[in-house]
């Protein structure tokens, strides 16, 4: 079983974490949101990133282990500590693919949350400050008439005070909350980061393969596409000879440096991910086939000159070049995305079987 630990008790983890399912309602994963902001409160922690997604998780019920960890610590009567907490995180949630799935869900939900917590505040204070003033008015009518009953007088400013005091009362909230915004401003900051850097390659900050594939699934997608898709796979050409000749130090930096060169000759909706390892794939939305193969060609003859600017700045890698598979959808037609990476995969080997350092194109058959 697990538990989970404070103080200078151990804290012991077991059993592999599973999915949130991806079959939630919206109402669902706004009430996890809700409770998890609630619980943070609640138990006098800082509304923060990795303490967010931990109590998110929790009221998600997935990972189970959170649950779990979190409901033995109560049942033991054992105040939750902020470092047990993060070693639940590091353990079951700051892996990439959990952050991006946790991200995915909660990253609107918090902004909604957030907003409709301030707009309510604004109400709240709106009100009291009406009803005082009511009040306010019914004590000041007094002053104007023959009635001289104590007891009602004294109810009266009882009634005006006690409201006074719930303003005040509102207003510390109103003040609290506007201190703790930086600290949710914050936590959107990071929400919005995390979502970017769950879709890049640390190394190339290009987008990574999960990136690619989810716009490549979007772009076929598409019930109505009235312009041609071009896809181009990149290779860096005998990658390991660079790596076993130089070290992977010279090796990570070629890929930095190519991929560098082709992010600078790509713009607008284009998309350069890194694929796997020294690939790369690039794809060209509204891009026909004479404008894929031109850019695929100024990229090639581009890298080819990388090797030279790079040993004129120290670094030895001997030449570098790249061989460039092309395809390109035509408008309307359909294609499943692995259908059509695999068409530029053809053309990549037909490339490297030619002798590198060269661009391919294949059609895609029109079915």
């Amino acid at each position: 079983m697990n538990f989970l630990t404070h103080g200078r008790k151990q804290v012991s983890f077991s059993g592999m974490s599973t999915p949130i399912s991806p079959h939630l309602t919206r109402s669902r994963v706004v009430q996890a949101s809700e409770q998890a902001i609630r619980t943070i409160a609640t138990r006098g922690f800082s509304l923060t990133p990795p303490l967010y997604t931990v109590f998110f998780a929790y009221a998600m019920g997935s990972p189970p282990e959170i649950r779990q960890a979190i409901d033995a610590a109560d049942l033991m009567g054992e105040a939750l500590e902020e470092e047990a907490l993060l070693v639940l995180y590091q353990q079951y949630l700051s892996e990439p693919a959990q952050q991006s799935e946790i991200v995915g869900y909660s990253a609107p939900i918090v902004e909604n949350v957030v907003d409709h917590l301030f707009g309510t505040l604004e109400k709240l204070r709106e009100e009291n400050t009406r009803h005082v003033s009511d009040l306010i008015g019914h004590i000041q009518r007094l002053d104007h008439t023959p009635l001289s009953e104590v007891e009602l007088r004294s109810f009266a400013e009882s009634a005006v005070e006690t409201a006074m005091m719930l303003q005040a009362d509102s207003d510390a909230l109103a003040e609290a909350l506007s201190a703790s915004r930086s600290e949710i401003d914050e936590l959107r900051r990071d929400l919005a980061l995390r979502t970017q850097e769950s879709q890049r390659d640390f190394l190339t900050g290009a987008y990574n393969r999960k990136a690619w594939d989810e716009r490549l699934a979007s772009e076929l997608a598409k019930p109505v596409r009235f312009a041609p898709l071009s896809v181009a796979l990149i290779d860096i050409d005998h990658f390991k000879r660079i790596n076993d000749q130089f070290g992977h130090a010279a090796g990570d930096e070629v890929i930095r440096r190519v991929a560098r060169t082709i992010l600078d000759s790509i713009k607008g909706k284009d998309m350069l991910a890194r694929y796997g390892g020294e690939e790369f794939a690039l794809l060209l939305p509204d891009t026909p086939k004479e404008g894929a193969l031109a850019v695929s060609e100024a990229i090639r003859r581009q890298i080819a000159a990388i090797w030279r600017e790079a040993e004129a700045g120290g670094l030895v890698c001997g030449e570098v070049t790249v061989s460039i598979g092309v395809t390109c959808l035509p408008a309307q037609q359909p294609s499943e995305a692995a259908a059509l990476v695999a068409i530029a995969d053809s053309a990549l080997y037909q490339a490297k079987h030619e002798g590198r350092n060269r661009v391919v194109w294949r059609d895609v058959p029109n079915l």
